[in-house]
């Protein structure tokens, strides 16, 4: 995680430079160069060396990660760049020299102490650091939740999941085709994409071109959320010089239809239990969430699904969990486990303390992302009723407000969601607190901007002020600067689009 200032300081990039105009793709020298500083100032990126070079808009990575998870998001980061088109992933892992044996049993026992798996119908090998998982799962959600726990174990090199999803209900190829359009249609990356759907089998194929890489991982990730679908052929394809802005406008649907489109979405997505507990309400975009859910996960993922959706302006997530009462000794135990097993915290010092179910994470932590990953890890523990994430960011390396400016701005100027918009966007720091302020043109490109500036290295905290183009939003009566959030935003509530352990495999 160590990088002298002056290092970081020589990665800012002045974004009114190599790439052509405005319409035409960028240049192959300014796509690398926007990867390399993305690559560079992410916090989630560790002491490896990784590099980018491009042909044809075609980006090859290079170098060493300390760990899968961060080999992932260099991937996901450079498929965010604009005029990318393709990714070729030849980063090599460092590998933690450990037992087999006892990469095996940490597997085990993150699996074990997840609330959302059915541990022991799940089998566990590794050999030279590579993990197989087989045995059988209710869901490709449960199947893919597997092999990310296992990813994030110290030593592992590579995950090869041959997990079998035996679900032992069924359903006809025209209804989950029209599970899988209306799960594309509502996704607020993907809607108004020309994305065509066709089941065989319970087979999913895509087709169609969509306007960055990044958009093939987000519908394959709304896919596999669908209930009885047995594989996906994605076949989706980059047009960037076509498409590259996405839509002009917010889509913003009447109160009841933003209703029933989030009920259709947790509905749909089969990591959720018991979701007709979940009463949705809506007020110009703006979304309360209420109810009961029986794990702590559950209560977090069905504010992400509802944030998600094309309409939201805002979730404000008052769903109550009603976990099966544990020992709060075994909840800490669990917890402790987890963190200690997580390869991508980066040494972290962390305290645990519980106190009839309610969790609270105490100590500090290098990033953002550190802290949301902790708060991740703690959430799969069954019997967790709530958790206060208490922990402090304090980066290992000091910037001063200037060049923290310079660094996100590079990072919006690269992006693909919301480099159109530049011009309408200021960003402000003090003491490392970034505030960004302007008008956009939709919620995707308020979203990605958010992540822009926690996800760059050295930011303490975030004030998204930016308004959406035809959204009327009372900002200012919403504003609580002192509230005690994950990130700062307007109503003090933790905007989890914004969590860079959200969108970590998915």
């Amino acid at each position: 995680m160590k990088r002298s200032a002056a290092y970081l300081l020589s990665m800012v990039i002045f974004f009114v430079s190599a790439s052509a105009s405005a319409d035409a793709p960028p240049t192959d020298a300014a796509i690398s160069q926007w990867v390399n500083t993305a690559i560079k100032l992410d916090p989630r990126m560790g002491t490896g060396d990784i590099t980018a070079s491009t042909t044809n808009g075609v980006v090859t990575l290079f170098g060493n990660a300390d760990n899968l998870v961060e080999r992932h998001f260099a991937a996901l980061e450079a498929k965010k760049i604009k005029g990318v088109r393709a990714i070729i992933n030849r980063i090599q892992l460092n590998r933690i020299r450990r037992p087999d044996t006892d990469i095996a049993n940490l597997v085990r026992d993150r699996i074990l102490t997840s609330g959302t798996l059915t541990a022991g119908q799940i089998g566990v090998a590794v050999h030279g650091g590579e993990v197989m998982l087989t045995g059988k799962a209710q869901s490709n959600a449960q199947k893919q939740a597997a092999g990310v726990l296992a990813g994030e174990v110290s030593g592992v090199v590579a995950v090869n999941n041959q997990i079998m999803v035996d679900d032992p209900s069924t359903r006809p190829d025209a209804q989950i085709l029209k599970d899988v359009q209306t799960n594309l249609r509502l996704d607020v990356y993907l809607a108004e994409e020309p994305i065509q759907a066709s089941v065989k089998n319970g087979v999913v194929t895509l087709e169609g071109f969509v306007s960055s890489p990044y958009l093939i991982e987000r519908a394959r990730a709304d896919v596999y959320i669908i209930r009885n679908v047995v594989d996906l052929r994605n076949q989706l394809q980059v047009d960037w010089e076509k498409k590259y802005t996405g839509r002009e406008h917010e889509i913003t649907p009447p109160d009841f239809e933003l209703v029933r489109a989030i009920e259709d979405v947790l509905l749909l997505d089969q990591r959720m239990l018991l979701s007709d507990h979940i009463t949705v309400q809506a007020r110009q975009g703006h979304v309360t969430l209420q109810g009961t859910v029986p794990n702590y996960r559950q209560h977090d993922l069905a504010g992400r699904d509802a944030g998600q959706v094309v309409g939201v302006a805002w979730v404000t997530n008052s769903i109550q969990v009603t976990a099966a009462p544990r020992p709060d000794p075994a909840i800490s135990h669990d917890i402790w486990a987890n963190l200690q097993n997580d390869r991508i915290l980066h040494g972290d010092a962390i305290k645990v303390q519980v106190l009839a179910g309610k969790v609270q994470l105490q100590g500090s932590v290098p990033s953002y992302f550190d802290k949301a990953q902790a708060e991740a890890d703690a959430a799969r523990v069954p019997g967790i009723l709530a958790i206060d994430n208490a922990l402090v960011v304090h980066p290992q390396i000091a910037i001063d407000d200037q060049a923290l400016k310079e660094h996100i701005l590079a990072r919006i100027a690269g992006n693909w969601a919301i480099s159109p918009v530049l011009k309408n966007i200021t960003v402000t720091l003090e003491d490392g607190r970034a505030v960004l302020k302007g008008q956009v043109r939709t919620w995707q490109q308020r979203r990605e901007a958010g992540r822009m500036a926690i996800l760059t290295r050295g930011v303490l905290a975030i004030d998204n002020r930016l308004t959406v183009q035809g959204v009327n939003y009372h900002w200012d009566n919403w504003y609580d600067e002192k509230a005690n959030a994950l990130y700062y935003n307007p109503n003090g509530e933790r905007d989890r689009d914004l969590n860079p352990a959200a969108d970590r495999w998915e």
